[in-house]
């Protein structure tokens, strides 16, 4: 485990002007194991290092010798070693030494029924909102989007990022927001992606669309989820463009409503294929 790994991750996340969950959701991590690593509680393997290095663009050398720095000023129980017990808090671990107790096909079972109810109990979390709560939080975007444009002074909205649910008749709809100066997101499940004209009646229509997977706290693996994105109208067409790209979002397979934007985009493609013939 490496304190001093943990604070550079920590530092570049906030450099970067990212929550502990944004930066799990663009690598692909779940937001405990993010935490974990910062407060020193994971070493991470080689390959998540170098993930976490190409995302911030830092050489993978520097974090993985900051880990390994501390790995080899530990010594380390054979055992514990072997099972990865050391990177568990105390009452995980005791959890874990319980289970290893157990006949292989009862410890399944149990971890089977486990996952099913930590699942359950996930869900039983996620906040529940009425249709008219979550629409009246879109329409304060708009109108506060719309009086920047006109200078005028209005409340910022109240929050930057709402995860939950909508009953819809007789099924839920899962939905994330995420607002920053920029833009708004809108994330549904990809089997729930036609509930997006709902949010385009009070926005227009999005700016940018795209597929890409995330983990959620209800479900075991992580979902194949559509993204909707609508920029600020002050936001001027260039830094869009940056936001998609600091933003680490594939620019090669977004549909793209506009006719500028796009331009940056197939610009920059170009280059890349350039460079790529190059080399």
């Amino acid at each position: 485990m490496s304190t001093a790994l943990g604070n550079r991750i920590k530092a570049l996340r906030q450099k970067h002007n990212l929550s502990q969950s944004l930066l799990a959701e663009q690598l692909g991590f779940s937001h405990a194991y993010i935490g974990f690593l910062e407060k020193g509680m994971r070493s991470g393997t080689e390959e998540t290092i170098r993930k976490i290095a190409e995302f911030f663009r830092v050489d993978p050398d520097e974090l993985l010798s900051l880990r390994d720095e501390k790995l080899n000023d530990q010594d380390y129980d054979i055992k514990t070693e072997k099972t990865g017990l050391s990177s568990l808090p105390p009452y995980m671990e005791e959890f874990v030494n319980l289970l290893m107790k157990l006949e292989e096909n009862t410890c399944k079972k149990i971890i089977e029924e486990f996952k099913s109810q930590l699942q359950q109990k996930l869900y039983s979390l996620l906040t529940p909102y009425e249709l008219k709560e979550v629409k009246q939080m879109v329409l304060d975007v708009k109108r506060y989007w719309l009086n920047l444009i006109k200078n005028e002074h209005v409340s910022e909205p109240m929050f930057h990022e709402k995860l939950g649910y909508i009953p819809l008749d007789e099924k839920e709809l899962f939905f994330k927001l995420q607002l920053d100066e920029s833009a708004l997101s809108v994330t549904l499940l990809y089997a729930e992606q036609n509930q997006i004209t709902m949010f385009e009646n009070w926005l227009g229509e999005s700016n940018v669309r795209y597929l890409t997977e995330m983990p959620l706290p209800h479900l075991s693996q992580p979902q194949k989820v559509a993204r909707f994105i609508w920029f600020s109208p002050s936001v001027s067409v260039l830094h869009r463009f940056q936001y998609l790209l600091n933003h680490n979002i594939n620019v090669q397979h977004i549909d793209c409503s506009e006719h500028q934007l796009n331009w940056y985009i197939q610009q920059h493609l170009l280059e890349q294929h350039s460079e790529a013939s190059a080399m």
